[in-house]
């Protein structure tokens, strides 16, 4: 089957709601072997009939959407190895540096506020530098058509994200910077920051990944 051919599968699939690639890849295979059958037994019949025929015997409309739907599940039971692939390329020695480079920035901040100061305002920028970035990322991510990438990435914002609703507990009780302070404060600054960084970084390896999953849609 020659690249146009797939191609056109690959623009019938999303026609018909299949609009991330990584499931289309998994369609494609099903639709190219059914299309190839109808021009073994027509060599004249053309392509857009021999594909058209092809879906009818896939059941129509309804068993269109039965093998769509398990092609989603087969995608999803490779969230696991493209997750845990995507983590161990991130973590190393560049990720060590950066958590103690990113720990002793915030120490040198937390020691530079004066000690009795009220630390609400500084919870309230961060939450809204951290809320700017998850919003960027989010938007970028809406450019991706790979269903790994986009909802492994919406999982991990939910986990990221989480741990920035603690400073509410903080706001509420108006705590003061005070020394006995200073080291919760730094570890829990440091650790959103990394969570938030990893947020933003670990999409493109995800991509990276699910190409690796599916090299046809490289």
């Amino acid at each position: 089957m020659t690249k146009e051919e797939v191609s056109a599968i690959r623009r019938y699939l999303r026609n018909n709601g299949v609009k991330y690639y990584d499931v289309q890849a998994e369609l494609i295979d099903h639709f190219a072997t059914a299309v190839e059958e109808q021009q073994k037994e027509d060599p004249s019949i053309p392509f857009k009939v021999a594909l058209l025929k092809a879906h009818r015997e896939f059941g129509g409309r309804k068993g269109f959407n039965d093998y769509r739907d398990a092609a989603l599940k087969r995608v999803k039971k490779k969230i696991t190895s493209v997750l845990l692939n995507s983590m161990l390329s991130f973590l190393g020695w560049p990720l060590l540096i950066l958590t103690f480079t990113i720990a002793l920035a915030w120490h040198f901040y937390l020691q530079w506020i004066p000690e009795g100061t009220m630390f609400w305002p500084h919870l309230l920028v961060f939450q809204a530098l951290a809320a700017l970035s998850v919003w960027h990322n989010h938007q970028r991510l809406k450019s991706i058509p790979l269903y790994l990438t986009r909802n492994i990435s919406a999982g991990l914002y939910g986990f990221f994200y989480a741990p920035l609703i603690l400073p509410v507990c903080f706001a509420v009780n108006t705590f003061k910077l005070e020394l006995h302070y200073h080291w919760i404060s730094l570890l829990y600054f440091s650790l959103v920051s990394i969570m938030l960084l990893a947020a933003i970084l670990l999409p493109p390896r995800l991509t990276e990944e699910t190409q690796k999953q599916y090299p046809s849609i490289s």
